[in-house]
């Protein structure tokens, strides 16, 4: 993704649960290149944190429901 200064940009990318089990999705940050001094935030499939975390471990997601990561700039 690429964002523009003094503009909002999102970037979601769905996973949806093909599955007839609930599923519980894991993510790592593996690099981060934003420049120093902007506003972001990682939303995922119920939880918004402030700037970029390390990793995380989403709530469960049900069956046919779609978890996602979601990037704020």
């Amino acid at each position: 993704m690429s964002a523009t200064f003094d503009e909002l940009t999102i970037t979601d990318i769905y996973m949806l649960n093909t599955s007839d089990k609930e599923i519980q999705l894991k993510w790592k940050l593996v690099s981060n290149n934003l420049y120093p001094g902007w506003d972001f935030s990682l939303c995922d499939y119920t939880t918004c944190y402030a700037g970029l975390p390390a990793e995380g471990t989403m709530t469960l997601v049900p069956p046919n429901e779609k978890g996602f990561l979601g990037l704020n700039v």
